[in-house]
């Protein structure tokens, strides 16, 4: 059971790491110009690409959800078995600003009967954590490490990528074409909607000529180090027999061509697989993934209040532990 949560791990991280380069490269596809006449599908990612790289400050909503469905009495492992009763559901919203890097944000997460409500606020080198309703200050050597929060696209993410590119893995050739759907209402902005489909057959194949380094590899599908590379390709096998749908929307502005919405979402069919490739499913027969991702209120300055009433940090674990909040 543990292996096919994994493989659900590696599609998100796949669907990830194409949705954070918006498309990717000039030369990836020509795509559809779909109900616009002026620009291609691929042109209207492009422009987006440089105009996200600009800004300044931004507000978000994101809605996250994770869901197995499957036989419950052949399933032995309890993790799995909480996550078939009660899917995971992640929310959160506030705002992102950056010179000086600013977050002002919540988040409630349901996962496994439990739910949990947590905060984040940061404003140049100072770090607030919020806990079900209880604000921790972060000691400034700690926080160095926390202060990268960005409204534009995340220098990590694309070292992260080019790191990918180096071992033979490009995540901006994984998606199969682009097409403009045409213009929709966000929220009273005019966008054009892009889907992307991403190639799966095009993932295994970057993926195969990692099998051999765990480094590598694991980093995407979950490996460690000494994992056996044949186990490794078994389960690139695996994803690319058993995901039936990887696919990733934008809203794009028309006048400014920011991105308004995002939604990714991916499906593994384990039960279409022949049986002797369901080894260790465990009644597993398919997961859901789904995110939805909404921006607003591009390059309009905020102010982040420090809380009153924060703790210090080292009182947030001995908060955690009489909470249960460790359970998990």
């Amino acid at each position: 059971m543990r292996k096919w949560l994994s493989i659900l791990v590696a599609v998100m991280a796949i669907a990830a790491l194409v949705a954070a380069g918006c498309g990717g490269s000039d030369d990836n596809g020509g795509g559809n110009g779909g109900g616009n006449g002026d620009m291609s599908a691929q042109e209207i990612i492009t422009a987006s690409q440089k105009a996200m790289e600009g800004i300044e400050t931004a507000a978000f909503d994101m809605d996250m959800q994770l869901a197995i469905q499957g036989d419950a009495s052949l399933m032995t492992d309890p993790q799995a078995q909480q996550l078939l009763e009660s899917p995971i559901a992640v929310k959160a919203s506030g705002k992102l600003g950056n010179e000086p890097q600013k977050v002002d944000m919540t988040m409630t997460a349901d996962a496994m009967g439990q739910s949990f409500d947590l905060g984040m606020r940061m404003d140049g080198e100072v770090v607030y954590l919020q806990y079900m309703g209880q604000w921790y200050e972060i000691p400034k050597d700690m926080a160095t490490g926390m202060t990268g929060a960005s409204p534009a696209p995340d220098a990590e993410t694309q070292k992260l990528t080019d790191a990918y590119k180096q071992l033979g893995v490009d995540p901006n050739a994984w998606a199969s074409g682009y097409t403009n759907e045409g213009e929709e209402d966000v929220n009273g902005v005019k966008a054009y909607h892009i889907t992307q489909q991403i190639d799966i057959d095009k993932v295994a194949a970057d993926l195969s000529k990692l099998a051999g380094s765990a480094s590598g590899l694991g980093s995407i599908v979950g490996g460690q180090a000494g994992t056996d590379p044949e186990d490794l390709q078994k389960s690139i096998d695996m994803l690319k027999a058993a995901v039936k749908d990887v696919k990733v929307e934008y809203w794009i502005g028309v006048d400014d061509s920011y991105i308004y919405k995002m939604q990714a979402a991916a499906m593994i069919d384990v039960a279409a697989l022949p049986e002797e490739e369901r080894e260790g499913a465990e009644g597993l027969e398919s997961m859901d993934f789904s995110m939805t991702l909404s921006m607003s209120d591009y390059n309009q300055d905020f102010s982040v209040e420090p809380p009153a009433d924060a703790k210090p940090f080292d009182q947030l674990f001995n908060d955690l532990m009489q909470s249960g909040g460790l359970s998990l």
